[in-house]
């Protein structure tokens, strides 16, 4: 999928940013540790070590606050689209409600016998024979007109 975009590119970016800051500090600190404990050194450059160690450290300390900042970030985007997905389920849920409304009217109207639904539609039905009455007086087709009048009657 590469023409997908990645999402959340600061977040992203940040993060490269603190594991290069991080690894930094995590070498610079074996550098440091490696020459205390290994070379005989003179005060001055001890001090420069222990220096070091401690830029190394905050180094490290600052790669750790970053990521956290970003998980909380992450966080709040996750949590920020789980209510949006929750406002839509609810909307479905409603539409659903509604349309098993129009199903369970759908359903009865179909149980209902020829009978019954001629009483219920008679006025529709009147209407449309008079509708087709009219037209075939327009056409000219008498016969067929009486045998709707008499289909009215």
């Amino acid at each position: 999928m590469p023409d997908t975009p990645q999402r959340l590119p600061s977040i992203r970016r940040s993060v490269r940013w603190a594991r290069v800051l991080g690894l930094a500090g995590v070498v610079a600190l074996a550098v440091v540790g490696g020459y205390i404990f290994k070379a005989e050194t003179d005060s001055t450059f001890r001090s420069e070590l222990l220096a070091i160690g401690v830029l190394a450290a905050a180094a490290i300390l600052a790669a750790a606050v970053i990521l956290l900042s970003n998980l909380v970030t992450l966080l709040l985007k996750v949590e920020g689209n789980a209510f949006r997905s929750y406002g839509v389920l609810l909307d479905l849920h409603t539409s659903l409600e509604k349309r098993q409304e129009d199903l369970k009217t759908i359903a009865e109207n179909v149980q209902l016998s020829d009978a019954a639904r001629a009483i219920t539609h008679r006025s529709r039905e009147r209407t449309a024979l008079r509708l087709a009455i009219n037209e075939e007086i327009i056409r000219g087709d008498w016969e067929a007109a009486y045998a709707l009048v008499e289909q009215l009657e």
